[in-house]
């Protein structure tokens, strides 16, 4: 009896493991197929339909009518994509497990990269130039944003003060070079909004990243506490020029309140952890949520052979099938949002920088069409999909349109045709991307 017993039981445990891992895999895929798509179908419409102004359009504007980008161009840009998200990934497991790269490694890295970025050129542009070989460039940027917001969105977990510092340190810093640039008379109001739109996001990602890696070097408290020195300075500025109690400018107001608050709040980091052993309470509370993090993201002796991106799927899961505790579930919640929501968006900027930066060497095409009615009629494009007896078709301003013609022609034109020139002069806001390079 006891064998069949422990028959059973053992039957049970696998297939309960099978049902887990199924549901796992289930998971990873449709977590990473769904997004992945949208990373890769918000570039292409970036680069072909998203007109010459930036947010022309919205996430919802994109997927709510879907491009029928053939299989053969979402599968290339695809491998394009994870290529250059491996090539990054090894590189940063050599710095790290190796603490630095060799000359070989490193050349080995570069030589790599140069013949990937030129492969994506060769693959995107009409012309092979030293211009579109550097702004392809931007992808790389672009999957080294994706990694850093991975990052930020587990450390967040972890060390979600730090997170909080890098916001504030990010908004100080942003804000004053605005104000600097500003004042200056180099920005205008509207070239200031449209910066605010296309940095903001990676200013941000870049700079939690940092605060996070070098958290907790001594050296780095010095930079990490100073925006929120600088926004008390500031309110306390404000309250003593209400009372009018400043008797000096108040620049060397504010200048002696920040290095007075800044140490202060140095002081009060420092003799923080000593205090806390004194209340047991907090103590409690600290040891709680210390334990809770590394059950939720540790378990790194079992993982180190497994891929980074298997690691994050895997915490993700762990927390999500809790059902113990409910407040990962909220945190991953919110991190999955956001992913879907700010990681398509940057696509569709990347792809848009990109074509803006070689939008004069894009070879422009005449579409000659018969309209349902009978009437013949031309439209210049730069780029078409087929479909159904459909063309979708990318006009003179890179903005989409949709006709279904009962016959049409398409022939490639000179970019110096007058025709075409004329027809380039009607695109309003013909380069927002202007603007950086004037």
């Amino acid at each position: 009896m006891s064998f069949i017993n422990s028959f059973f039981e053992k039957k049970f445990e696998h297939a309960q493991s099978l049902f887990f891992d199924m549901r796992f895999l289930f998971f990873g895929f449709t977590l990473i197929s769904s997004l992945g798509f949208l990373i890769i179908y918000s570039f292409l419409y970036g680069y072909y339909f998203s007109g010459n102004e930036i947010f022309q359009i919205s996430n919802f504007s994109i997927v709510s009518n879907v491009m029928p980008f053939n299989l053969q161009t979402l599968t290339i840009t695809s491998i394009f994509f994870i290529c250059i998200y491996y090539i990054f990934s090894i590189f940063i497991s050599l710095i790290i497990k190796k603490k630095g790269m060799k000359l070989n490694n490193f050349i080995i890295f570069v030589f790599t990269a140069l013949i990937l970025n030129v492969s994506i050129t060769m693959f995107f542009a009409n012309e092979v130039t030293f211009t579109s070989m550097v702004s392809f460039c931007l992808i790389w940027g672009f999957v080294g944003l994706i990694i850093c917001y991975i990052y930020v969105a587990i450390k967040t977990m972890e060390h979600s003060f730090v997170t909080i510092k890098g916001f504030a340190f990010h908004i100080v810093v942003f804000a004053f070079s605005l104000f600097v640039l500003n004042s200056m008379g180099i920005l205008g109001e509207l070239e200031t909004l449209k910066i605010i739109s296309v940095f903001s996001v990676p200013s941000l990602l870049i700079i939690t990243t940092i605060f996070h890696f070098f958290h907790g070097k001594e050296w780095f408290k010095l930079i990490s506490y100073l925006p929120i020195t600088l926004i008390i300075s500031v309110l306390i500025l404000l309250i003593l020029e209400k009372y009018n109690l400043i008797f000096i400018s108040n620049i060397i107001t504010l200048s002696i309140l920040a290095l007075l608050l800044h140490f202060i709040i140095l002081k009060l980091m420092k003799w923080l952890p000593k205090i806390t052993k004194w209340l047991p309470k907090m103590s409690g509370i600290k040891r709680k949520f210390s334990i809770n993090t590394k059950i939720d993201l540790g378990m790194k002796e079992g993982k180190e052979k497994k891929g980074f991106v298997y690691n994050v799927i895997s915490q993700c899961y762990s927390m999500l099938s809790n059902k113990a505790n409910n407040t990962p579930k909220l945190a991953i919640g919110l991190i999955l949002l956001l992913a879907f929501v700010l990681l398509p968006r940057l696509s569709l900027s990347c792809g848009q920088l990109i074509r803006m930066i070689n939008q004069s060497y894009e070879k422009p095409i005449k579409i000659t069409y018969v309209k349902q009615s009978g009437k013949e009629s031309n439209l210049f494009g730069n780029y078409y999909i087929e479909n159904n007896s459909t063309l979708y078709v990318s006009n003179k301003c890179w903005e989409l349109e949709i006709i279904k013609p009962v016959n049409y022609h398409i022939k490639s034109v000179n970019k110096e045709d007058q025709e075409n020139k004329e027809n380039k002069k009607m695109c309003k806001n013909q380069n927002w991307f202007d603007i950086f390079v004037k």
